[in-house]
C-alpha cells in the first residue's frame, strides 16, 4: 500500500526540528497498523493515521453535550516534568508514557484503576543536563504483531536508547543505542513505524548536532 502523503507527513513528525530527511522513493503503510489507525476506537499513532490527521470521526462527544463531560478515573504517572505526546490506545488497552525516566503503563480500560504492566527502565541521568528544553518524551509507537515478532510497543529514551517492548507483558525484546549523550545527542521524539521498519529521528540540534533519522528492523536479532 503506498502512501502519497507520507513523505511530507509521517516522517516529517518521526524527525525533530532541525533534523534533514531526504526521501527519494515511496514509502510504504505498515498494513495491519493502517487498519488499527481507521477504527477509531483505537488511537494506534501520535498521528492518528498515515495522514497525520488527527482526528477520530466518532461523534458520542459532540457541540451538545460537550459542556457535561465529567471525569470518571484519574491516573498519576509519578512524573512531575512536563507530559508530551498522547497515550496510546490499542484494544481497550491504553499505553501510557512520561518524560524522564521514561516510564510505561498499560492500563485495561475495563479497569482502569489495574496496571497489567510497568516498565521503568534504569538509564544514565546525565541525559538531564543534557536535554535542552524539559526533559520531555513525545510519544509511544506501536507495531501489531506480525511475521517473527509479536504486538509491539516502542519507546525512545532521553540517554539515546530506543527500545523495543511485548505490547502484551512488557517483556524487554530489544534494546538500540541511537545517540551519543556525551555529543549532546538525546531522543525526545516519538519513534515511527512504517512496513516491517520503525524510524527513529534525533534530537539535540539546539546544541548543533547534526539531525539525523535511522530506520531499524522490528525484529531485532541480537
Amino acid at each position: 500500500m503506498r502512501i502519497s502523503k507520507f513523505t511530507r507527513t509521517a516522517v516529517a513528525s518521526a524527525v525533530c526540528s532541525g533534523a534533514l530527511l531526504s526521501v527519494s522513493i515511496p514509502a510504504q503503510a505498515n498494513k495491519a497498523l493502517d487498519r488499527l489507525s481507521k477504527e477509531d476506537t483505537n488511537w494506534a499513532m501520535q498521528t492518528k493515521d498515515y495522514d497525520a490527521s488527527h482526528f477520530s470521526e466518532m461523534t458520542q462527544i459532540n457541540t451538545h453535550n460537550v459542556q457535561h463531560l465529567q471525569p470518571v478515573w484519574s491516573f498519576s504517572t509519578g512524573v512531575l516534568n512536563g507530559h508530551e505526546g498522547g497515550p496510546l490506545v490499542i484494544d481497550g488497552i491504553m499505553y501510557v508514557h512520561t518524560p524522564y525516566p521514561n516510564n510505561i503503563f498499560a492500563i485495561d480500560l475495563d479497569e482502569p484503576g489495574k496496571i497489567l504492566w510497568e516498565h521503568k527502565p534504569k538509564q544514565n541521568p546525565a541525559a538531564r543536563a543534557v536535554a535542552c528544553c524539559d526533559e520531555v518524551n513525545r510519544g509511544l509507537a506501536y507495531a501489531p504483531a506480525g511475521e517473527g515478532y509479536p504486538a509491539t510497543i516502542f519507546q525512545n529514551q532521553l540517554d539515546g536508547h530506543i527500545v523495543a517492548l511485548n505490547a502484551k507483558t512488557g517483556e524487554l525484546l530489544w534494546k538500540m543505542e541511537n545517540s551519543d549523550i556525551a555529543m549532546g545527542s538525546t531522543l525526545t521524539v516519538a519513534p515511527f513505524v512504517a512496513k516491517d521498519k520503525v524510524i527513529v529521528g534525533s534530537s539535540g540540534a539546539e546544541l548543533g548536532v547534526r539531525g539525523y533519522a535511522t530506520a531499524y528492523n522490528i525484529v531485532h536479532h541480537a
